[in-house]
């Protein structure tokens, strides 16, 4: 019983508050680490588009054939200087220095494609792809010899249609 002039919360209704608490906490805390791989899969997805910007600027800037090297094993992405043998491979040569590469560390991203390389002009040598996924959904990059384009939307990794 309450005296006179005492107020305040009965023990049942502070664990019932705290139970409420805790359940709204568990809902919030699933969907913020939802968010988060989101983020991240946007983030590295942006990433990629500027590494082939990147690599047909540095082309231009170089008088140089530029590869964009995929190597799915290791989840990296990286620009390389490939001197001026139209038929070098793409993952040969020295990498750029700077950010001129891109490794995807989280484990639910996955990478991949063939890569592609562009000649002094910015114009398209080698056709190829590069290509993150997660959940159901990907990002996507198609390199043809006169366009760039990217696609996203729902499924996995495939390579590009002509």
């Amino acid at each position: 019983m309450n005296k006179k002039g005492q107020e305040g919360f009965s023990l049942l209704e502070l664990i019932i508050v705290v139970v409420i608490v805790a359940v709204i906490s568990a809902a919030a805390i699933s969907s913020i680490s939802k968010f988060i791989k989101q983020y991240k899969f946007d983030s590295y997805a942006a990433n990629m588009e500027y590494l082939v910007k990147m690599g047909k600027i540095k082309a231009l800037e170089l008088t140089s054939n530029i590869g964009i090297c995929v190597n799915t094993g290791n989840k990296q992405l990286s620009i390389r200087n490939i001197g001026t043998s139209r038929s070098a491979g793409i993952c040969s040569g020295s990498t750029l220095q700077g950010a001129s590469s891109m490794t995807v560390t989280e484990s639910y991203i996955t990478v991949a494609g063939t890569g592609a390389s562009f000649d002094p002009r910015g114009l398209a040598i080698q056709s190829g792809y590069m290509c993150l996924s997660y959940n159901n959904r990907y990002a996507k990059i198609c390199i043809s010899r006169s366009s760039v384009r990217t696609e996203s939307g729902a499924g996995g990794c495939s390579s590009c249609s002509s």
